[in-house]
């Protein structure tokens, strides 16, 4: 039972009294240290705690069997999705009732889910950009090209020129919105190449350099020595550093500061690394953090289409990652990313 595939626990009442090894390791915990069963269920995600008590203890009350899904929340962050069910000892005269459990680990099940879900959205989504595309940009070609041609026929002091430049400029983030909305949707060959993180921070921050003067940030970055070397689309991973470091540099005060970090995590067999970018920003409230990744979706941004981290989590996902954010109003936001270390495609060196 201790060396059982899946989590196994009793529990007398709503009280744990006995927790295997796999369901300790499930919960974050090291299995080989003695820990109270009970005080796994601190471990369960707080946005899922308050509901599982409260439906186990209505079971128990009832005597009745119990089953849901909920997460277990990792110090370093992780997230594990747990199916559980709980059923009492009938022929047991004990008050209050005994239960015995089972918790099996459905994350790498309800990742493929969503991910194949995503993935025939984008399927769809992709047949409708390729005709938009072709339908808006020919009309935007002519329509910019007339507008450049006839700025010179005005003066610069002629209200006609002004409206002129305005025809130009909409047209441009026209044609910008039509190619996110095609770069959002396309399938994404990986080209993986052995590359450097620290050469790839070096770059992003070297391109944002420009914000980065304008509010006076401090960029301060962690990348041990010992992790310079990613298996990754180089130029897919440079995107999503690019725009996550955007998105830091636009919530944070004048003089702030923003960390990037990067640390190795191991997800059972498959090394790994987790790369966090954090600052000290503005934050995102609660309602709106749970949809920055839905394409068109922005959260007090004046400028943007609201693809970047629907672009950024493809990309990742693609990859075999995750990324998530965590943020609090007045307080700042952490992206964090989770990327194995070697991709299972033949690679160069670049």
């Amino acid at each position: 039972m201790d060396n059982a595939p899946f989590g196994i626990f009793t529990t007398k009442g709503t009280d744990i009294t006995f927790s295997n090894r796999y369901n300790q390791t499930l919960a974050g915990l090291d299995p080989d240290h003695v820990t109270d069963p009970d005080t796994f269920r601190q471990w369960i995600h707080p946005e899922d705690r308050e509901r599982v008590l409260a439906e186990f203890a209505q079971a128990v009350a009832n005597v009745q069997p119990y089953e849901t899904v909920f997460r277990f929340l990792h110090v370093n962050g992780s997230v594990r999705k747990v199916l559980s069910r709980r059923i009492p000892l009938k022929n047991v005269t004990i008050h209050p009732p005994m239960y015995i459990g089972f918790n099996i680990d459905i994350t790498a099940l309800d990742q493929m889910q969503t991910r194949l879900s995503r993935a025939e959205r984008l399927a769809t989504l992709g047949q409708v950009a390729a005709g938009i595309a072709h339908e808006i940009r020919n009309p935007l070609v002519g329509i910019g090209s007339n507008a450049f041609l006839l700025l010179d026929e005005f003066d610069a002091s002629d209200p006609r020129h002004a409206d002129l430049e305005m025809i130009l400029k909409e047209t441009k983030r026209l044609d910008r919105i039509v190619n996110q909305i095609v770069d959002y949707a396309r399938t994404r060959e990986l080209a993986p190449v052995l590359c450097s993180l620290n050469d790839l921070a070096d770059e992003v921050v070297k391109l944002l350099d420009a914000a980065i003067s304008a509010k006076h940030l401090t960029i301060t970055r962690s990348l041990p020595p010992t992790l310079t070397r990613l298996q990754a689309d180089r130029d897919q991973i440079k995107q999503v550093l690019l725009n996550v470091v955007q998105n830091a540099i636009d919530a944070s005060l004048d003089r702030g500061a923003i960390t990037v970090t990067a640390f190795e995590l191991p997800r059972g067999q498959q090394t790994g690394i987790v790369i966090k970018v954090t600052d000290h920003g503005v934050g995102i409230p609660d309602d709106a953090l749970a949809h920055v990744f839905e394409p068109f979706f922005t959260s007090g941004k004046r400028q943007g289409t609201g693809l970047g981290l629907a672009i950024c989590r493809n990309i990742i996902e693609n990859h075999g990652g995750d990324i998530q954010i965590t943020s609090e109003v007045g307080t700042g936001t952490s992206v964090r990313v989770w990327l194995p270390l070697r991709q299972e495609f033949q690679f160069v060196e670049g």
